[in-house]
């Protein structure tokens, strides 16, 4: 009778190590519409922008809640927050957030682009549990078949193995 318990505990052990190695399937998130990756958060914004979609583009980046609650409360500046009014930031961060949807889908919109890759130039930041991805650079084609780099995308937070743009750059 103990042999064969031991045996199920020892398969149970094995399966629960089998299912940890390698998995990359993101958990729980706080983030409203977050990617499982940088390179889908970046899809899903082509996506918007190739069928003029305006609400979906402007629901890909941080929300004011977002801001406010689960990246803001991370940050070393929430520490003395009589250095800056954070209200007023959280303010001014979509208001500019805003701007950008409006200017990418003036500019971009309807283009048909197609998603290429996505690099960091900047070293990522950790902040408590959330990772500020920086130097975001999207590299796109066009239907001509012509490389540029989208100067859209901000930085990208990653909460638990899920992406969301901190921002839509103006």
């Amino acid at each position: 009778m103990l042999n064969r318990l031991s045996q199920l505990v020892l398969m149970l052990v094995i399966f629960s190590l089998g299912a940890c190695g390698g998995d990359r399937t993101p958990g729980p998130t706080r983030l409203t519409y977050a990617s499982a990756s940088p390179e889908e958060a970046c899809r899903r914004v082509l996506d918007a922008l190739n069928n003029e979609d305006l609400p979906t583009l402007d629901s890909l980046r941080l929300t004011r809640f977002e801001h406010d609650s689960i990246l803001v409360p991370q940050l070393p500046i929430s520490q003395n927050p009589d250095q800056t009014d954070l209200n007023f930031a959280g303010y001014l961060h979509q208001q500019n957030n805003a701007k950008g949807v409006r200017r990418a889908m003036g500019d971009y919109g309807g283009l048909q682009l197609e998603f290429v890759s996505v690099r960091f130039t900047e070293p990522e930041r950790i902040h408590g549990s959330l990772i500020i991805h920086r130097g975001t650079r999207v590299l796109v084609k066009d239907s001509a078949g012509t490389e540029f780099e989208l100067p859209i995308v901000g930085s990208v937070l990653e909460d638990n193995g899920n992406f969301k743009l901190i921002s839509i750059q103006d």
